[in-house]
């Protein structure tokens, strides 16, 4: 990927993340997700690089409240947040200690001043190993191997004649995309409770919908272990003022073996 081009997708990211993308470009954008790794990975970059300059005071005052009242709004975002705070603050303390340190002991470091920088610069070094390794696991556990996706129609249950969409079953250690449409955006955050054959299986929430070719969309990612051979229900849920969730739509897939 060229740097022109590279350019080009980090700005789209950017503004995708911060919910001003174009509708007719942010369904393209997002088929590329799901396909392109490199776009994929580019994404989480600029997720990087966002929660790094609003924790850092760098974004304007407009990305600021973007940021706050669409990137922060998803679970993964809050997570990269809390992480990108309690590492700042570590180190803060990391260095503030190590001050500390070189002032009560500046008779020593005056005369050896190489071995007391040597000393702090080392353990800022290891302090920053140890939160890059607990942030790698992190973000691991919670990257998405996009490998299939599935979009599904709501309508009423199979009894009264509502087609199933069926799908093979997604290989192991994968993850199912699946984007529920819905024709208008009426609740700021929604749920999606998960049945096989009448049992619950999962939860999904808070989540938020987003424009896609002029209506909207919920993606909930689905960890192929979770899915057998069977009929699933995804029942989608507008999360009321009070809390409590109001039925919208439910959706039916059915996994073959």
């Amino acid at each position: 990927m060229n740097f022109w081009r590279r350019k080009r997708e980090a700005g789209e990211l950017r503004q995708y993340l911060l919910g001003t993308l174009a509708p007719s470009r942010q369904e393209n954008l997002e088929q590329r997700l799901l396909t392109e790794t490199a776009v994929y990975e580019e994404l989480l970059a600029t997720e990087d690089e966002l929660v790094d300059k609003y924790l850092t005071n760098q974004l304007g005052e407009i990305d600021r409240k973007r940021f706050e009242s669409h990137f922060a709004v998803s679970e993964d975002h809050q997570r990269k947040i809390v992480f990108g705070k309690t590492f700042c603050s570590y180190l803060e303390s990391i260095s503030s200690k190590y001050e500390s340190l070189a002032v009560k002991e500046k008779p020593a470091f005056s005369r050896r001043p190489l071995i007391a920088t040597s000393i702090i610069l080392t353990m800022l070094v290891m302090a920053l190993v140890l939160a890059w390794s607990i942030y790698k696991k992190q973000t691991q556990s919670s990257v998405i191997k996009q490998t299939l996706a599935v979009t599904l129609v709501s309508g009423s249950n199979r009894a009264e004649g509502t087609s199933t969409q069926r799908l093979s079953r997604p290989p192991t250690d994968t993850v199912l995309a699946v984007r529920l449409e819905i024709a208008s955006n009426d609740y700021q955050k929604y749920r999606v409770e998960l049945f096989r054959e009448g049992q619950p299986v999962t939860v999904f929430d808070p989540l938020t919908a987003e424009p896609s070719g002029g209506h909207f969309v919920l993606t909930v990612n689905v960890d192929s272990k979770l899915l057998d051979a069977g009929d699933y229900v995804f029942k989608l849920s507008g999360m009321s003022p009070s809390g409590s969730p109001e039925l919208k739509g439910q959706y039916n897939l059915r996994i073959a073996p």
